[in-house]
């Protein structure tokens, strides 16, 4: 599991998120202050961001523009493999999950061709997508050596989890 280097991406919105939440409240309650959530009219902006992280670290926090295509993944995939070189050195394991974009031919060419030729917000309150980035750079960076090791801990365990359950369904 020190070999992998785990990819995502990733939206943040400068107010609130577009995810449905409940609130609880007795009867009476509908329309006091505690029960209602102020909104933004379109979420006041949202920064994509992609970025990895080893059991050595965090890697470069790269920022989307627009929607993600198989050809702007294959752009990030250029930043990957530094940061991997940078945090396990040249022999990495590149995990991503199976969105369409991560499995598109020309992804899985040029990961093939690199592996051929053996090359391995919320503390402030932003205005803008630009400083929400800076922020998320920012606090990426901040990223405890302890949180990144228990989360590599909690991989190990999950992946022995399917592996036990044989593909199957696990309590995470």
């Amino acid at each position: 599991m020190e070999t992998v280097l785990w990819t995502d991406e990733s939206k943040f919105e400068i107010f609130g998120n577009k995810r449905r939440q409940f609130v609880r409240r007795r009867k009476g309650e509908a329309y006091q202050e505690g029960c209602l959530k102020p909104t933004v009219k379109h979420g006041g902006g949202s920064v994509m961001v992609w970025s990895c992280i080893s059991a050595n670290g965090v890697g470069d926090l790269i920022r989307i523009d627009g929607k993600l295509t198989a050809t702007q993944y294959l752009k990030i995939l250029q930043h990957a493999v530094p940061s991997g070189q940078r945090l396990i050195r040249n022999k990495f394991l590149l995990q991503h999950d199976n969105d369409t974009k991560h499995t598109a031919r020309i992804v899985k060419s040029y990961l093939q061709e690199l592996e051929d030729i053996e090359i391995a917000r919320r503390k402030s309150q932003p205005k803008s997508a630009d400083e929400l980035f800076e922020v998320l750079q920012t606090e990426w960076r901040k990223i405890p050596m302890e949180t990144i090791n228990d989360l590599y801990e909690s991989c190990i365990r999950r992946v022995d989890a399917v592996i036990k359950a044989k593909g199957g369904h696990t309590k995470y």
